[in-house]
């Protein structure tokens, strides 16, 4: 489904992504693991449209997304939950949910989508006048992870969703990722939480310093040496 081919990114004159490769399949949750630092962020960002490749390419199928403007690449399927949740603070949850949509002209699906996303999520319904800003951390990343959904995308990009979560609230976050990809989201998961990312994905990419530097399945991982010594605290 997206094919990211010898991928660089820098900003000015400093390369921070020097020529990856990865790919997601349709339908699956695929993960970008790796500390602070080591260019996960940017590699989303770089799919996404928000900043620039300097070399590669990054394809939709049979459509080249490197670029393109971040609204048009979101008008070809793709949305991101960014890191730190950025919700629209002093819009309430409702309004939040409806900047999703923002790109959709269908007001009955729409209307329908928000009763699934509210059922999906109860404590958005219980919260849906509230502004977005008085959440919780773990309600904002629900609220964040739900705008996301509004655009019905073909493919869900989602960065460090357990950031700053209490334990309890990453085992629910979990529950909801592990739950929108068995109705068929195709979901590029990047996380340092490296335990949970590999509990959901069925494969892994590790980066370092702007580098793969290891990749395979969750199983493969999980048991590799390195992997348990350097990000599973085994």
């Amino acid at each position: 489904m997206l094919e990211v081919a010898d991928l660089r990114v820098r900003y000015g004159n400093l390369e921070v992504v020097h020529g990856i490769s990865f790919r997601a399949e349709k339908g699956k949750v695929t993960a970008v693991l790796g500390g602070n630092g080591a260019g996960k962020t940017t590699v989303l960002k770089a799919v996404m449209g928000l900043v620039p490749a300097s070399a590669g390419s990054v394809t939709l199928g049979a459509v080249q997304l490197k670029g393109k403007p971040a609204h048009e690449v979101a008008r070809l399927g793709l949305a991101m939950c960014p890191e730190g949740r950025q919700v629209f603070p002093e819009m309430s949850v409702h309004e939040n949910l409806l900047m999703g949509a923002y790109l959709r002209g269908d007001p009955s699906a729409i209307r329908a989508d928000l009763e699934e996303m509210f059922q999906r999520f109860p404590r958005l319904r219980e919260r849906r006048l509230q502004l977005a800003g008085t959440l919780s951390g773990g309600e904002q990343e629900m609220l964040a992870i739900a705008r996301a959904l509004m655009a019905r995308p073909q493919l869900l990009l989602l960065d460090e969703p357990s950031w700053g979560l209490a334990p309890i609230i990453v085992d629910e976050v979990a529950q909801a990722i592990r739950d929108i990809s068995q109705t068929g989201t195709t979901i590029l998961l990047v996380e340092q939480n490296v335990q949970m990312a590999l509990d959901l994905a069925v494969y892994a990419y590790v980066l370092e310093t702007g580098e793969v530097v290891m990749q395979g399945s969750n199983e493969e991982l999980m048991s590799n040496s390195y992997v348990q010594n350097a990000y599973l605290g085994v």
